[in-house]
């Protein structure tokens, strides 16, 4: 499927329409999950309905000022209805990355996963994330995040403009200079940290790691962070989520993190209200390994 990218430029005759009535409903995530997977299916195999949800997700998102900021952002390079999924797929497929170098090799290089974050957010399909979380960060008493692979940075300015500390973290990549390109026309210059370069201070307590989990070549590279944190927050990982064909998402089961998290004292806890957007771990509020915790 990867090798031909769709002009969607171009009209497409003898259209399949088994999902034309479902593109809202798919788009607003408001499917149930078995009629949702049958829907991301047939995507993945019909090059027609495909490009049918490839302009309609597009036309949800131009309206939005972050699309707005892209185009200004990329100026005489930006494309109009650029298939970042299937190019980032194909790309993917022939960068054949496999160590911890080519893949950041790869995310670096690419515009795709800035095409694809913007898109995803602006067209209104991403999930309500934050929302979801809020009761449980309140709940929880957080104060300063990490948000993990920010990207764009869509929840690390959301979280700020709720009145967290927010400590940006990601891969230095299209995506990232997006975001500082972003926040310098805001007056501000906070920086985005490497994944191996970040501060002493000020410390997390709380990690947010939001379409990332299954991006990471190595759960171990987490390890400094989850012995700091009490409280890990990442989206739905439930045996039913759908990412579509990428070979780039790893799909990890969702017992391997479990277990990796539960070597560092952090367990599955619920969240409030429930809500499938959303999965968190917690540890006791004070951890004798947890930097500026108390150990007396």
């Amino acid at each position: 499927m990867t090798d031909q990218i769709p002009d969607h430029h171009q009209p497409v005759t003898n259209r399949c329409r088994q999902v034309t009535s479902d593109l809202d409903a798919y788009l607003r995530r408001s499917l149930n999950p078995e009629r949702n997977h049958e829907t991301r299916r047939h995507l993945d195999a019909c090059p027609s309905c495909w490009t049918t949800w490839h302009r309609y997700r597009w036309d949800a998102a131009r309206p939005s000022p972050l699309f707005g900021d892209l185009a200004t952002f990329l100026g005489p390079a930006f494309i109009d209805y650029y298939d970042s999924s299937r190019r980032l797929a194909a790309e993917w497929d022939g960068a054949a990355a496999t160590t911890p170098e080519q893949i950041r090799r790869f995310y670096a290089d690419t515009p795709s996963y800035l095409y694809n974050q913007v898109i995803w957010h602006a067209s209104g399909n991403r999930p309500p994330y934050l929302r979801d979380a809020l009761p449980l960060l309140r709940r929880e008493r957080s104060r300063t995040v990490l948000d993990y692979g920010c990207g764009i940075g869509a929840d690390t300015l959301a979280l700020r403009a709720t009145g967290y500390t927010v400590i940006a973290c990601d891969l230095d990549s299209p995506p990232t200079r997006f975001l500082r390109w972003r926040q310098a026309r805001a007056g501000s210059h906070e920086p985005v940290h490497q994944p191996d370069a970040l501060p002493l201070a000020p410390t997390p307590d709380t990690l947010w790691i939001i379409d990332t989990l299954d991006h990471l070549p190595d759960l171990d590279q987490l390890t400094p962070v989850l012995r700091q944190v009490r409280l890990v927050i990442s989206e739905d990982l439930a045996a039913t989520r759908t990412h579509g064909s990428q070979g780039f998402h790893l799909r990890r089961p969702a017992g391997e993190i479990n277990a990796h998290l539960a070597d560092q004292g952090l367990h599955p806890i619920l969240t409030i209200p429930q809500s499938g957007s959303i999965d968190a771990w917690a540890a006791p509020r004070e951890r004798p390994n947890r930097v500026g915790a108390s150990t007396t």
